[in-house]
């Protein structure tokens, strides 16, 4: 869980420090262009990501999923310190957005991997009937790194002037990712008989992709599309849009954005594990998705509203009820 915490720290700040990063990596131009240029590179992440799923499942299925999960927490650490060591676009040129997007990248393939292989290594050994709540436990966790981040802008810009952020403050939360090498270490040194390779002698991406487990598969990769991309845009995107594109910005944006996410996904994940033992996986999936699809667009509609009105708690309600749907 540790490990899973800081991994999703690591993803989640590039996210929280796109606005600084637009100005460091990209060209002055009119608008908000490198902001969105600067999306567009956090954005390719999520292509690894089905890339790393593949290649971490494959080691898992072959060498154990500790085996797994191991390497893909490694390769997390590398990029991200990297990246706040990369120099900016006025001292390279081009160089400098080539660079970061390598590194974002590598973020992804190693992210893809991970998540799926802490699941499995902490379910596997679990009695069936309780997959539920030890899975949303793992969730949590990376909701938790997502929540540093968030915290991590918070103290960053309460703390440093937009001078100060430029200079050198963006590189802070990168260059302390590094830290999500120590759970590395730490797995390296469990022995868990547990975790060992099950599927010696077969190809585990053959029998994935097999027409008996096509529908499944469809199934399984349509399912994150709901929750992960109405999570990012609630979450990730709208402290950047309240910070820094409203006409009037939102004092302590980050700041609401961490006090929901907490009260939200981190709190009723577990909840939503123990209710999908109880009643069904499918049942409350169900419930949930039909739920987002009719209230999220509201929720979004009011949102605006308060915004507008500089209502902080009534925004911080809609940004609680919006990302409990995510969950």
């Amino acid at each position: 869980m540790v490990g899973n915490i800081l991994e999703w720290y690591d993803f989640a700040c590039f996210g929280y420090f796109s606005d600084i990063i637009a100005d460091q990596f990209f060209p002055s131009q009119a608008g908000n262009a490198a902001l969105i240029e600067s999306y567009a590179i956090f954005g390719g992440a999520f292509l690894m990501r089905p890339i790393g799923g593949i290649a971490m499942g494959y080691i898992g299925d072959k060498y154990g999923a500790q085996r797994a999960l191991e390497i893909s927490v490694f390769l997390m650490a590398f990029p991200t310190f990297a990246m706040g060591c990369l120099p900016t676009y006025s001292q390279v040129g081009i160089i400098s957005p080539i660079l970061l997007l390598i590194v974002r990248l590598m973020q992804g393939f190693s992210v893809g991997g991970q998540l799926m292989s802490s699941l499995l290594f902490t379910v596997e050994d679990k009695p069936k009937q309780h997959y539920g709540f030890y899975g949303s436990i793992v969730m949590a966790t990376a909701n938790v790194g997502t929540l540093l981040g968030s915290l991590m802008g918070f103290i960053m810009h309460r703390s440093l002037t937009t001078e100060q952020l430029e200079s050198f403050g963006w590189r802070i939360p990168f260059l302390s990712g590094v830290l999500v090498s120590i759970s590395g270490f730490y797995l390296r040194k469990l022995e868990c008989s547990h975790h060992g390779a099950a599927t010696q002698g077969t190809n585990p991406i053959k029998e994935a992709l097999n027409p008996k487990n096509r529908m499944a598969l469809i199934s399984s990769s349509l399912v994150p599309m709901l929750w992960s991309s109405g999570f990012y845009v609630t979450f990730v995107w709208m402290a950047i849009y309240m910070t820094d594109l409203l006409d009037h910005p939102i004092p302590n944006a980050f700041g609401v954005n961490a006090t929901s996410l907490f009260f939200s996904n981190v709190l009723f994940f577990p909840i939503a594990g123990i209710l999908a033992d109880k009643f069904g996986a499918k049942r409350i999936m169900r419930i949930a998705g039909s739920s987002m699809v009719i209230l999220g667009p509201p929720l979004v509609s009011l949102k605006a509203t308060f915004l507008g009105h500089r209502n902080f708690s009534k925004t911080n309600c809609c940004q609680c009820s919006s990302l409990i749907l995510c969950v």
